[in-house]
């Protein structure tokens, strides 16, 4: 993370307090137009959201709840570690920031760190509790695409390290209004459960049991991907020039549930349809690729040294990769593997 020691907050947003006390969800298994305000669906709900017992987690003794004694919490809790990426869960512009408070600190109004994202009809998301200088961003009104990474998680704000993340509006009907703002149930607007922006399985390749071939020979293959997240892949970049899904050859980590997830690789087997050593390309077709569809890409490969290699390729988008070798088995699980006669 590239620190940037001072920043001013631009404007003012509503105050929110919360901390993690591990209240469960109720999965609604919705595909919405926000996705989850992350990139690995590996996190837990902490705190739900609506009506709590604990009087820092919510504001608004009563306000729609059983029990007088209860407190209203406006979002969800999300028990991201410390340096985690935020996704902003859907495009529009950057709103008011906070990014000054140390770590482990707190701000009057219990929020800590925070950045919103102005989205369309009035509507915009918080996410609270951010690391220190935690905010990516540079300027308020800069445009974000969905499943942007924005932010870094922290513990600023009372309890430990968690995002808070939350969906407001203004003046819509049925929402629990504080002030001027309402804010509306993300589970209602929001893909729950484990649907993050971008995420990919892998489904078939051109020859599963490999390739036995002549050095310097020239051969077309292809391998398909499903679009297991939640945002539509896309051959092209949108108009902030970003989420355009690419095929690229990787390494993946040593062990699981660590950042990155993969690492681009120079592949043995470039050829002269690739954009770039390590990037074979788009997948084909001209038109998007929806969730849970299926996308193909077909490209060349071309035998350099001779060897005997597992040759793994990965899903890219916004620098990033979706393919998590750990799920399907790092041993076991998906690669090409490519013999290279010597020639000659």
């Amino acid at each position: 993370m590239t620190a940037r020691m001072s920043r001013i907050a631009m404007a003012s947003v509503l105050a929110i307090s919360c901390i993690v006390i591990g209240n469960p969800s109720t999965a609604k298994g919705v595909i919405g137009p926000y996705t989850l305000p992350f990139f690995w669906p590996i996190y837990s709900m902490n705190q739900a959201y609506g009506c709590t017992g604990v009087a820092a987690e919510g504001t608004k003794p009563g306000t729609n709840c059983v029990y007088p004694t209860q407190y209203w919490h406006t979002g969800i809790d999300w028990g991201l570690w410390k340096g985690s990426w935020v996704a902003s869960s859907n495009s529009g512009t950057s709103g008011a920031f906070r990014e000054s408070v140390p770590d482990h600190g707190n701000a009057q109004d219990g929020g800590g760190n925070y950045v919103y994202v102005q989205h369309a009809s009035d509507r915009f998301s918080l996410y609270y509790h951010l690391d220190y200088l935690g905010v990516v961003p540079a300027a308020q009104g800069t445009p974000i695409s969905a499943g942007q990474l924005i932010a870094y998680s922290g513990d600023t704000g009372p309890g430990g390290y968690h995002l808070h993340y939350e969906l407001d509006t203004q003046g819509s009907i049925g929402c629990v209004p504080i002030s001027s703002w309402c804010d509306i149930d993300p589970n209602q607007w929001t893909t729950s459960p484990g649907r993050v922006p971008w995420r990919a399985d892998f489904v078939s390749e051109a020859s599963p049991s490999g390739y036995n071939v002549m050095q310097y020979s020239v051969w077309t293959t292809w391998v398909r991907f499903k679009n297991v997240g939640g945002r539509a892949w896309s051959r092209t970049d949108d108009a902030n020039g970003r989420n355009k899904i690419y095929l690229a050859a990787t390494t993946p980590p040593a062990s699981p549930n660590k950042y990155p997830f993969s690492t681009r690789v120079s592949s043995f087997y470039v050829s002269s349809d690739w954009q770039a050593d390590w990037l074979p390309g788009v997948p084909d077709g001209t038109v998007s690729i929806g969730v849970d569809a299926t996308a193909t890409f077909t490209f060349q490969l071309r035998a350099g040294s001779a060897g005997t290699y597992n040759e793994r390729f990965d899903i890219l988008a916004n620098s990033n990769f979706w393919f998590d070798y750990w799920e399907s088995g790092y041993f076991s699980g998906w690669y090409i593997p490519i013999t290279v006669q010597h020639c000659c």
